[in-house]
């Protein structure tokens, strides 16, 4: 590796901020726009990406057209985390500017390679930097001079520059085009539940449809002979407290948590749609006891009651110890005779759909109506048939999980490369300013 230089970007690039608004007027040059969204969503800025429309006075489209090679910056975020989130142009489009909210970093790209500043400022350094440094209170910014400030490490050799960009930039393809196969499957699996959760799958492995199989007028819609409207109660076991609401939440004191003990299982381990276990508190043995209807136990459904993602739920995993809900939950125990896996997804399903907003109660924020939970009507299949179902739905969720195992990993790799390809290495920085 050759010699490296700490240096301000203000004595390798120009940097200027743009104040082009998004207004149209008939008096102004056509022009597209890139937006703060474009980027802030996209690395790369390129001619196939859809840019909306705008229009500029002639001074402005000389200084604010976007070159090959110019960096993008947001200046200006509601929280200083999304401050200096940088983006390279790497397509040469004659009619594209700068739009507001956004600084340009223009260097000489004989010199100073585009993809490896935009990478260079993704450091862990160059971020904190403009987490500190930016102003605001409702709204935060950076000045030009902080901008201009924002030192880097960069190799003096353009082509050390290049080398170290295609390499990370190869990771970060490779991260977009596993995100883009998990969307798909993602899209698959949408499709693929609304046609086995209304025909299902018949005994020959083959989803139904109404030109071979019987179907059945119900509240729900046509729904195969086979099936039945249940209340969502039919689902579990008949005793009382198979869906109870938990004891906890402003009525349970401080001092009733502990740091050891029985785990407590919040709505926020279910919002995401899948059981993630975040940092537990607990309660003592003698609270376990006297709370014993809020028992949840391996196998049971969660669901969120109260908030924006009321209605998510998911299944409490089988090596997770028997535990306890707080009041921001429900709870429910499937029958020993159904899938409590399918009626996780079965639910998810309608959620998705909006039935979950039937059963809210509107208050200072949105919450179950547990009565109406109860009540609420859902398909019910027949045993052998939720097999079936099921692993058709969990072959899907299995490509998925594999695909964002895999993106976990390259995003790990990604960042073990930013750190090690954006760092000098030793006794390699120059600090003559001549160079």
């Amino acid at each position: 590796m050759g010699k490296w230089k700490d240096i301000c970007l203000s004595e390798i690039a120009e940097v200027f901020p743009s104040n082009v608004d998004k207004v149209i007027s008939s008096t102004e040059l056509p022009v597209l726009l890139c937006n703060y969204m474009d980027v802030y969503y996209k690395k790369f800025i390129h001619r196939k990406l859809s840019f909306s429309n705008g229009s500029v006075r002639p001074s402005e489209f000389k200084k604010f057209q976007l070159y090959f090679g110019d960096v993008i910056v947001t200046k200006d975020s509601e929280t200083p985390n999304d401050i200096g989130m940088p983006a390279v142009v790497v397509d040469n489009m004659d009619n594209l500017v700068c739009g507001y909210h956004l600084a340009i970093i223009r260097a000489d790209q004989s010199k100073y390679d585009g993809v490896f500043l935009m990478y260079a400022l993704q450091g862990e350094k160059p971020i904190r930097y403009f987490s500190n440094m930016c102003n605001g209170l409702t709204r935060y910014g950076l000045t030009t001079t902080v901008l201009e400030k924002q030192k880097i490490y960069i190799p003096i050799d353009v082509d050390e520059q290049r080398k170290i960009a295609e390499i990370i930039t190869t990771v970060d393809e490779a991260i977009d085009n596993t995100r883009t196969l998990i969307e798909k499957y993602i899209t698959i699996k949408t499709g693929l539940m609304q046609d086995l959760l209304t025909n299902g799958i018949d005994e020959h492995g083959k989803i139904r449809s109404s030109k071979t199989n019987k179907y059945k007028d119900s509240p729900l819609g046509r729904i195969p002979v086979e099936w039945d409207i249940v209340e969502l109660l039919e689902w579990s076991t008949k005793q009382s407290d198979s869906i109870v609401d938990g004891p906890f939440g402003s009525n349970l004191k401080l001092i009733h948590y502990r740091d050891s003990g029985i785990p407590v299982i919040q709505s926020g381990f279910v919002t995401t749609g899948k059981f993630v276990a975040k940092k537990y508190v607990f309660v003592d043995e003698a609270k376990f006891i006297e709370q014993y209807r809020c028992r949840v136990y391996p196998l049971d459904i969660i669901i969120s009651k109260i908030g924006a993602q009321c209605g998510r739920c998911a299944v409490l995993p089988l090596s997770h110890p028997v535990s306890i809900i707080a009041g921001n939950c429900i709870k429910m125990t499937v029958d020993k005779n159904n899938n409590p896996y399918l009626l996780h997804e079965l639910l998810s399903y309608y959620y998705q759909l909006g039935y979950f907003d039937l059963i809210m109660s509107v208050t200072a924020q949105p919450a179950i109506n547990l009565t109406k939970l109860k009540k609420l009507k859902v398909v019910f299949i027949p045993k052998e048939e939720q097999e079936r179902i099921y692993q058709v739905i969990l072959s899907v969720n299995n490509k998925i999980q594999t695909e964002r195992d895999y993106l976990a990993k390259l995003q790990d790799i990604k960042k073990g490369l930013m750190k090690d390809l954006l760092t000098p290495p030793p006794d390699g920085v120059s600090v003559d300013p001549l160079l």
